[in-house]
């Protein structure tokens, strides 16, 4: 391969590899203004977490998944 053409790959994938990080930084940081209102709706979820009651419900979807395999043994 020709010298300048090693250069202009690798000006190529520096480039690329900018907009990528430039992409990302954006992204996140669109994301987390997105976030910050949520994030005060996340505070009252302490009254979630005190309803842990209704995981007993939950506790049934294994037998759920004990069931597909008695279908498949029949």
């Amino acid at each position: 391969m020709n010298r300048n053409t090693l250069i202009d790959a690798a000006i190529t994938i520096l480039i690329i590899a900018a907009v990528v990080i430039f992409g990302i930084y954006f992204y996140n940081r669109s994301r987390a203004q997105r976030k910050e209102p949520s994030s005060a709706s996340i505070t009252p979820s302490p009254t979630e977490t005190s309803a842990p009651e209704p995981s007993p419900t939950i506790t049934p979807e294994p037998t759920f998944f004990k069931k597909t395999p008695e279908t498949g043994g029949s």
